[in-house]
This record gives structure tokens, C-alpha cells and sequence, in this order.
């Protein structure tokens, strides 16, 4: 998979970048190609690019404290065959802030969430849009907890609204656009670089330097 990431609001130049991208498909350099985001202000930005370019992959903010895609773009993903994949299911952590402290529901079990992340992470893969999710760990008892959210059942649309409504109370704030993705300035540096005109593939960050495109995922 190869994916422009953050594509600004020149659809041409996202066009552009990724005719080149279908080229290179077509040669059997990777097997899909995409555009991501982190930003809710960007979603109409990917339904105009799932709309009028053939893309097989779309990556998006989606969160239980952050649920705009669920107002149009999921739907246009599946009506156009876009398979989503979802990163800061966690909302950068403040989903765990607003939980600190407080017992996980006893109908949570009803769909064998037995953490808050597993609560968390099965609200986003019950959708049916949902093709996969990419959370950001760092200890390996995070990447167990997080991959038993896998198993067993997913919570029906009563049950979600229901676990909506929970998340709602809390008041949870949905991470600003602002909001720092706690680069390095090493790791700033290269993205400037990767930026400038003369490298015309931002996702090459994947090829140059693996370290950088697992920060970008967190």
C-alpha cells in the first residue's frame, strides 16, 4: 500500500500525484494506492477525492471523540468501494483521560469488550465501512489488549448508540487540529524535505526512513 499523505486543498496536485501512483501500481511496485488524513477539517477533501479519482484505500480520523466521518464520508467510501482504514482511534490518548478512574460498563461484556480500549477500538471496527484499524502502542500488553478487540463479537447499532451516549456524557473533547503530533525536530526536518516540490511523493517518507512513517501513524 502506498498512500499520500495529507493531501492539501489543490485536488489537482493530489491527482497528479496519484496518476503517478496508479502508474507504478500498474507495474506491480505495490498492490494498492491511497490518501490519508488526520484531519476532520479534511474530510470533504477525501469524499471529492474518493468521488472523482479510483483510489483503493482511504485512511481517516475516527475516534468514539471524534466522529465526523460517520456524517458522510463512510457512506461515500462505500459507495464508491474504498476500503477505510482508521488511525487515532484513541482520540491521542484523551479518550483514556476522560476514562480514568471510571468502571467499564457491565453491558460492555454483551460484546466481550473487557478493557476500555477494546471499548474503544470495537465502536470503530462495528461499522461496517471500517476495513481496519491502526492504533498507536507502545508497551506489548497494549498490543494484546488491543488485538483481543478483535475477537468475538462487535456491537450492533443499538449497542453503539448506547456506547455513543456513554462517551457523550463524559463530554469528551475531540482533539484540535492543532494538536501537537509530538515530532522530533529531526523528524520535522524531514518532513519539510519530503514536502519540497522536487519530491513529489509525500509517502516516499515509507521508503526513506520506516522510524518516520510509524510516527506519522500515532
Amino acid at each position: 500500500l502506498m498512500q499520500i499523505h495529507n493531501p492539501d486543498a489543490d485536488l489537482a496536485a493530489a491527482a497528479e500525484q496519484l496518476a503517478l501512483l496508479r502508474e507504478w501500481k500498474a507495474q506491480d511496485v505495490f498492490r494498492y494506492v491511497g490518501v490519508t488524513h488526520f484531519q476532520a477539517a479534511a474530510n470533504e477533501r477525501l469524499i471529492a477525492l474518493m468521488e472523482r479519482e479510483t483510489l483503493d484505500v482511504v485512511q481517516v480520523n475516527y475516534s468514539m471523540a471524534e466522529r465526523s466521518v460517520e456524517r458522510r464520508l463512510l457512506a461515500a467510501a462505500a459507495a464508491t468501494g474504498t476500503a477505510v482504514l482508521v488511525n487515532l482511534p484513541f482520540a491521542r490518548g484523551k479518550l483514556f483521560a476522560a476514562v480514568r478512574g471510571k468502571q467499564l460498563p457491565d453491558w460492555a461484556a454483551e460484546f466481550g469488550a473487557a478493557s476500555w480500549a477494546q471499548f474503544f477500538l470495537k465502536y470503530v471496527l462495528a461499522h461496517d465501512a471500517v476495513t481496519c484499524v491502526i492504533p498507536g502502542m507502545d508497551k506489548p500488553e497494549y498490543v494484546q489488549d488491543n488485538l483481543e478487540a478483535a475477537r468475538g463479537r462487535l456491537p450492533d447499532a443499538a449497542l453503539r448508540g448506547k456506547m455513543a451516549d456513554l462517551l457523550d456524557a463524559m463530554r469528551v473533547r475531540a482533539p484540535s487540529d492543532d494538536d501537537s503530533c509530538n515530532r522530533s525536530d529531526a523528524l520535522q526536518n524531514l518532513d519539510g524535505l519530503l514536502r519540497r516540490p522536487e519530491v513529489p511523493i509525500y509517502s516516499a517518507a515509507i521508503r526513506l526512513n520506516p522510524f518516520y512513517a510509524l510516527a506519522l501513524r500515532n
